[in-house]
């Protein structure tokens, strides 16, 4: 980067500068798989999340009036360190045993246990905050994901009506 930008302004055709700037772009695609998009810090490439998407959908009526779908499908890996992903899972989970802690924590009230819920209460109340502030940014804000929307993919590995 530190040459291709001066050779940038000191090209003086438009055939050259639109090969450095190809180049920037290359450059700068490369260097955001190599960080982590959630949190900057070196990704890992075994911890990367993978969004499916698909696109280039074909409808076709065949014959007896059938529809025909056809479609391309891609998995852009979202570059992840394995910090992010533990966290991840960890969010999952707390996600998951919120639910049972909140039903435990209105028994202990009704029971008239009031310090087991106020304990309760407030595990359920840091949890809450947990999940909340400590949410990630969403993977489809990804460069090249938002570059597949722009072209009309979708999430997912199929479209809608071919689930069936």
């Amino acid at each position: 980067m530190d040459l291709l930008e001066p050779a940038l302004a000191l090209a003086n055709t438009e055939s050259v500068r639109d090969r450095v700037q190809k180049n920037i772009k290359i450059i700068n695609d490369n260097l955001a798989y190599a960080s982590c998009f959630f949190c900057g810090q070196d990704a890992d490439e075994a911890c990367a999340r993978k969004v499916p998407m698909h696109g280039g959908v074909n409808r076709e009526t065949t014959a007896y009036y059938q529809t025909r779908i056809t479609w391309r499908t891609i998995t852009v890996e979202v570059p992840r360190c394995r910090r992010c992903r533990t966290k991840r899972g960890w969010r999952i989970a707390a996600g998951v045993l919120l639910g049972p802690l909140v039903a435990v924590m209105s028994a202990a009230f009704l029971m008239d246990a009031v310090a087991l819920g106020a304990v309760l209460m407030a595990v359920a109340i840091f949890m809450m905050i947990w999940l909340i502030v400590g949410s990630q940014r969403d993977p489809t804000d990804f460069g090249p994901v938002l570059e597949l929307f722009a072209d009309g993919w979708q999430r997912g590995d199929r479209p809608p009506e071919a689930r069936q």
